[in-house]
């Protein structure tokens, strides 16, 4: 879905469940529409029907005692963000820049060219198809990863510069696949 970065809740049960109510609770959302012909979407209607259900019950109250105090901390605050970068580098707008400038050409090199946003945008299904049966990676995940190459392509203005460019996009695309699929990250850093 969308609000936890990297599919983290992909692999955990806990996880994808309170990314299900997250969607659900996402205030002017059609979810019905965006998810429609997704497996999310059963899950979507089971929250949905699960809320109805609770609708109208006290909230449960908690205990006020404290997670953790702040001075028992070990590592700093900076330390720990260096950490979470290195961890989640996919999560930052230009990983996959030096890959995509492969991919497609700058603006300067072939301004007549067709846009690569445009391109990927208008053969995505057929990307996506293709890319999905020959990985076994859901369409889903696939989508997100595609609609990020698709707006960094845009940002960046690149644009195509052979005609194999759905081959290239798509064997790309089959490459960060396979590779999330055996690491759970799409490139090493």
């Amino acid at each position: 879905m969308r609000h936890l970065d990297g599919w983290y809740a992909q692999s955990h049960p806990e996880e994808d469940f309170a990314e299900t109510v997250a969607i659900w609770l996402t205030p002017g959302l059609d979810w019905r529409h965006q998810y429609r012909g997704w497996k999310a979407l059963e899950k979507l209607q089971y929250v949905d029907e699960f809320m109805g259900k609770l609708g109208g019950t006290p909230p449960l109250k908690f205990s006020k005692s404290k997670m953790g105090e702040a001075s028992r901390l070990r590592s700093r605050l900076s330390a720990y963000y260096k950490r979470r970068r290195r961890a989640y580098a996919q999560d930052f707008p230009d990983f996959f820049d030096a890959d995509l400038k492969k991919l497609f050409a700058e603006p300067a090199h072939a301004p007549d060219n067709e846009r690569a946003a445009a391109f990927i945008k208008r053969s995505s299904k057929m990307i996506l198809n293709a890319v999905s049966t020959w990985t076994g990676e859901p369409k889903f995940t696939l989508a997100r990863v595609l609609r990020e190459l698709t707006e960094r392509c845009a940002e960046l203005d690149l644009r195509l510069k052979a005609q194999s460019a759905g081959i290239e996009i798509s064997a790309y695309l089959a490459t960060l696949a396979s590779h999330y699929r055996l690491t759970g990250r799409f490139k090493a850093d």
